[in-house]
C-alpha cells in the first residue's frame, strides 16, 4: 500500500488504536524512504543524462534526399 492509501485509511478511521497506527506509521516511513531512494536515482539519472554528447547520425538524420525524390515524382506527375 502507499503513503496516499495509508494516509486515507487514517483520516477513514479504518486505522484505529496505538499499535496499528504505530504499524501505519512505520510503512509510511518506509514508503517515503523508498520513494526518497526513486527520486534520488532519477536525479542520478539526469544528470549523466546532461552529461552525454548528443551523436546524430546523417543516415538517420538527413531525410532531404528521400524528401527530393518524393517531391520530383509529385512534379512529374502533376501533383502540384
Amino acid at each position: 500500500m502507499s503513503v496516499r492509501g495509508y494516509a486515507e485509511l487514517y483520516r477513514m478511521g479504518a486505522i484505529r488504536g496505538d499499535e496499528d497506527t504505530a504499524r501505519a506509521m512505520e510503512r509510511i516511513e518506509k514508503e517515503a524512504i523508498r520513494m526518497g531512494v526513486l527520486v534520488e536515482d532519477l536525479l542520478a539519472l539526469a544528470r549523466l543524462d546532461e552529461q552525454r554528447e548528443l551523436k546524430i547520425s546523417p543516415s538517420t538524420s538527413d531525410r532531404s534526399p528521400a524528401m527530393r525524390r518524393s517531391t520530383c515524382g509529385r512534379r512529374r506527375r502533376g501533383a502540384w
